[in-house]
């Protein structure tokens, strides 16, 4: 996962790199925090306030793929592809 500063949009540069253990397929945003899913890990939420230095604040294994997460209240939505997910609570 790339980071780009675009502070000058004519002149992009790279900011910082995160290297996460399987494909990044979807980014939304909750808070200041991102959510990266990853269809064979589930989601991270990262923390890019320094772009060099990206933090991980949390993850979460799904039981299946992971398409893409996004928040929705106090929760995150997971789309999990034509299985879909199963609800546990």
């Amino acid at each position: 996962l790339f980071i780009v500063d675009v502070d000058d949009p004519s002149t992009p540069l790279e900011a910082g790199i995160l290297t996460t253990p399987g494909p990044t397929v979807h980014l939304s945003f909750f808070g200041q925090d991102t959510i990266v899913s990853d269809p064979s890990l589930g989601f991270r939420i990262l923390d890019f306030s320094i772009p060099e230095d990206p933090l991980l604040v949390g993850s979460w294994e799904a039981p299946g793929p992971a398409w893409g997460a996004v928040p929705y209240g106090d929760h995150i939505l997971v789309a999990g592809g034509r299985e879909g997910l199963p609800l546990q609570g």
